[in-house]
């Protein structure tokens, strides 16, 4: 049985701005990494746990909102959750922590962002070739952000902005295919 994300007897997606909402807060996260790079790595630790809390917090309320299937999103959302807990737990933050938290959580969402992508393209919705796009793109700089870390730190800074930044793009054009099913009021 398949564990959809959307529930197909709802039709409509309410409060599809969420998503919206994390996209943009994801693209402002990563012009923030890049043109204000942080001087300690407990600043950057605090700015990253206010976005996964947010992050989680966003897509629990989705959630309760559409009534759907939990599935991915829900995982997604005690993930976002979790890893913030975990960096607010950890006493002292070196690089190699924050990369693989980093690395891990955007890894893990352009995962889901590939599922619901290929969701919304076996369900024959048009238009989401450029989500399956974003994902994949994404998660290639996850990895390349993951492994490449270790040797040049600089060149890894780049990559997670870009996957943040991907991944935001992901979240904003999820969103607009949402509004616009919402609008044409079409089951998924």
């Amino acid at each position: 049985m398949r564990n959809y994300t959307f529930n197909s007897s709802q039709g409509i997606i309410r409060n599809w701005w969420l998503s919206l909402l994390i996209g943009i807060l994801l693209i402002i996260l990563s012009l923030l990494f890049l043109f204000r790079p942080f001087n300690t790595w407990e600043t950057l630790k605090i700015v990253l746990v206010a976005g996964f809390f947010i992050t989680g917090l966003s897509e629990i309320i989705f959630l309760q909102c559409n009534k759907n299937n939990p599935g991915w999103m829900l995982t997604g959302a005690i993930f976002d959750i979790s890893l913030a807990i975990l960096l607010l737990n950890i006493p002292e933050t070196t690089s190699m922590v924050m990369v693989y938290a980093v690395g891990s959580w955007i890894m893990f969402h352009s995962m889901w962002a590939i599922e619901m992508s290929v969701e919304l393209l076996g369900r024959g919705i048009k238009g989401c070739g450029g989500l399956f796009f974003f994902a994949i793109l994404s998660n290639l700089f996850s990895f390349i952000f993951i492994t490449y870390s270790i040797q040049a730190s600089g060149f890894a800074a780049i990559m997670a902005v870009v996957a943040f930044i991907v991944y935001g793009i992901f979240r904003i054009y999820l969103s607009l295919q949402m509004k616009l099913l919402t609008n044409k009021n079409i089951a998924l």
